[in-house]
């Protein structure tokens, strides 16, 4: 039975005074086979609401294990950003973009803390090298080259 009919039988037993379910309509069908027919197929398909609803439920669900999935990648680029940010000695909040930044108020860029040489070595060695550049320390002033 389509639910149109099923919506129009329960309808009319509601119009009657009858709260009756599928059930009930089986015990009452007796010995008429076209009521027993028509609560049995009745009873056998899910209406388009239930369809609708476990429908809405499994794409509720696939959103939910997205959205999880998308707040996982956010933590991980934001911890990989705070590390670069300590690195380079940047702010790791907004690495100096952010005028209003209650930690640098703008002013934590990269080189504005003391970075991690090592680190920065590290990280930046490989691709200088690709390159065909390298990263020498500065020569430090004499006292007879500042005289």
């Amino acid at each position: 039975m389509n639910s149109a009919l099923k919506q129009l039988l329960v309808s009319q037993l509601a119009a009657q005074g009858n709260d009756l379910s599928v059930e009930d309509i089986l015990k009452t069908a007796g010995d008429n086979p076209m009521a027993a027919m028509m609560a049995t197929l009745a009873q056998q398909q899910p209406n388009d609401q239930d369809k609708e609803l476990k429908q809405t439920r499994r794409r509720l669900k696939h959103s939910r294990q997205a959205l999880k999935a998308m707040r996982n990648q956010v933590r991980e680029a934001e911890h990989v950003l705070q590390e670069l940010a300590a690195i380079f000695g940047a702010c790791a909040r907004c690495w100096g973009q952010d005028h209003e930044c209650p930690d640098c108020q703008g002013t934590g860029g990269p080189g504005s803390q003391m970075p991690s040489s090592d680190e920065l070595l590290a990280l930046t060695e490989p691709a200088l090298a690709r390159l065909d550049l390298c990263i020498e320390p500065r020569k430090q002033a004499t006292t007879s080259q500042l005289t």
